[in-house]
């Protein structure tokens, strides 16, 4: 079995010092992974709720995040063999080809798979969804060409 821990990149708790005393704390332990997660936006006032909590709303302390590939790359310089990981990556706010290079440069025998999700807006109208889905779909293919390209070099 593997284990895996989630650095502190979210609310007061999110400093440069708790993630790395974390950091180096957890590869010291010999845990397996590092994990950090992406929020980009907080809505002021959510349509839906947010299944994480009794009243539906956000945490405030979502408010504050810290860019989860910057994060894992400012790790990386201060650890030696713990792999990295993301959780989540919401490709639509990012461009592909600096995301691929991200994702390549700590591809170098350290960072998992990338955890890329592509999220649809709640659509009514169909031939929106397909336009939205097919766009999504273009950005996948992009990604993984650019990965191998940035790989090979």
């Amino acid at each position: 079995m593997k284990i895996g821990i989630t650095l502190p990149q979210f609310g007061s708790q999110a400093t440069k010092e708790n993630i790395i005393s974390l950091a180096m704390m957890a590869e010291q332990e010999h845990f397996d992974f590092l994990w950090v997660g992406e929020r980009l936006l907080w809505p002021i006032h959510p349509q839906t709720p947010y299944l994480g909590a009794p009243d539906g709303n956000l945490p405030t302390a979502l408010q504050n995040a810290f860019d989860p590939l910057e994060t894992l790359t400012f790790v990386a310089a201060k650890t030696d063999k713990i792999a990295l990981g993301t959780c989540v990556i919401d490709m639509l706010f990012h461009n592909p080809v600096i995301l691929g290079r991200q994702f390549a440069i700590l591809s170098q025998g350290r960072c998992m798979d990338p955890k890329i999700v592509f999220t649809y807006p709640m659509i009514n109208d169909e031939g929106q969804r397909e336009r939205s889905m097919e766009g999504s779909s273009c950005q996948r293919i992009l990604l993984q060409s650019l990965l191998l390209v940035f790989l090979k070099q």
